[in-house]
This record gives structure tokens, C-alpha cells and sequence, in this order.
């Protein structure tokens, strides 16, 4: 979901009480290209903290009320990694 110049992601993995495994790989390597739509954007991937946390999921629950009931089913706080566009264009032919 978009939420303002930043797309938002929650590591719910419907409900498990482990962090999805995606979650760790962005931790590790916090550079990506995401593809929206038909575009293709590099950016990093920053995980949300407190406040922007909470905030951030609650918008995202609003759109998506499953990951309110998701996070009924454990006890685990899920991730909410927020994606920034930053000044780089993927080049996608060298990588063929």
C-alpha cells in the first residue's frame, strides 16, 4: 500500500509466530527493486519503529482488516517495513 512517497509492507505471514522469511532477507540486504504497476523503482526498505509503526498498521488494517485478525492469532508484533524510492535506476539488462 502506498502511504504518502513510501509503500508499506506487513510481515504477517497469516498469523505464524515466526517473521516471515522475506522480512529477514530485507533486514540483511535493505536495497530492492520493487515493481508497481508497470514500473520499476529501486528502494530501501526500512522497518517501521513505534509510533510510525502502530500508525502504519492501523492504515494498513483499515484497507486490510485481515491483518488485525491475523495478529489475533499469535503474539508476535508484526513487521511494518516501510519502501523509499531512492536516486538509482535498476538496470535490468545487466543483469540477463
Amino acid at each position: 500500500m502506498k502511504a504518502g512517497d513510501r509503500y508499506v509492507v506487513i510481515g504477517s505471514m497469516g498469523g505464524s509466530p515466526v517473521n516471515p522469511q522475506w522480512f529477514h532477507n530485507i533486514v540483511a540486504n535493505p536495497i530492492v527493486v520493487l515493481e508497481v504497476g508497470d514500473e520499476h523503482f529501486t528502494a530501501r526498505a526500512r522497518v517501521a519503529e513505534g509510533a510510525e509503526r502502530d500508525e502504519l498498521f492501523a492504515m494498513m488494517a483499515a484497507v486490510a482488516p485481515e491483518f488485525e485478525s491475523y495478529s489475533h492469532r499469535t503474539t508476535r508484533k508484526f513487521p511494518v517495513v516501510a519502501f523509499e524510492r531512492v536516486d538509482a535506476t535498476p538496470d535490468f539488462a545487466a543483469a540477463e
